[in-house]
């Protein structure tokens, strides 16, 4: 059974026959403009770009961080050394009352 679309359904028949404009994409300079807009990769200024911001933040970086290091370092012979003449000045009041 063949179905009728006009007697069923009056006017859907010129709805169908509507030409839609569909895009075509058979030719290379539609392909690429379509590939611009949705890029998925980086492009090489940008990854350019990056490399140079990383760099400019590693030269600030890299010198606080040793002097952090440093300092740290510091503190922990200063402490070392404190320990020790603690322990020194232990000995010695033993001796004494000995």
């Amino acid at each position: 059974m063949i179905f009728d679309t006009d007697s069923a359904f009056p006017g859907v028949s010129n709805l169908l026959s509507i030409d839609r404009k569909v895009p075509k994409y058979d030719q290379p300079e539609k392909l690429e403009r379509k590939n611009m807009r949705n890029p998925k990769g980086f492009t090489l200024i940008e990854a350019i770009i990056t490399a140079v911001i990383i760099a400019i933040l590693a030269t600030v970086a890299i010198p606080l961080y040793t002097g952090y290091v440093a300092g740290a370092r510091q503190d922990t012979v200063n402490n070392l050394a404190q320990t020790a003449a603690a322990a020194e000045i232990l000995i010695f009041v033993k001796q004494i009352r000995h």
